[in-house]
């Protein structure tokens, strides 16, 4: 595959399930209420964020590192502004960790702490940010009373 191709087919398989889910979630909406429904969706993510992480394996000790920015992701379902600050609330949990990058075809020892930053930047942050926004979403009445 080509450089990038990978970032492609990676978008187009997070963006292929929302274009046949999204119909969906609209008519919940409208059976539970405007406000219900994005909780609704919102909690569904929150639980689906932690679904994978006891299934995941531990990386090997070596991880050859993409030459790119980490890959953005954690705060997809967020729209705009968690698209937008998703990647870096990622990269921010990997340099903490301790997280070495390098160039393709190199790898290098990894710190454990990064090796627990990787599931904790795609799994507890998008939950917690996630967990965050449904409590301001709370506030505003979407639905008349």
């Amino acid at each position: 595959m080509p450089a990038g191709g990978h970032t492609a087919a990676l978008m187009g398989a997070f963006l292929a399930p929302a274009t046949v889910t999204g119909p969906g979630w609209l008519r919940v909406s409208r059976r539970i209420g405007k406000q219900n429904g994005p909780l609704l969706s919102q909690a569904v993510f929150v639980a689906g964020s932690y679904a994978p992480a006891p299934t995941r394996r531990r990386p090997p000790r070596r991880v050859a590192a993409p030459a790119r920015a980490p890959t953005p992701g954690c705060g997809t379902a967020t729209e705009a502004a968690g698209t937008a600050l998703g990647a870096y609330a990622h990269a921010t949990v990997l340099a903490l960790g301790g997280f070495v990058s390098t160039t393709e075809g190199r790898s290098v020892r990894q710190p454990h702490a990064a090796h627990l930053g990787l599931p904790l930047g795609g799994t507890t942050v998008p939950a917690v940010l996630m967990a965050v926004a449904m409590a301001c979403q709370r506030r505003c009445r979407l639905d008349r009373r």
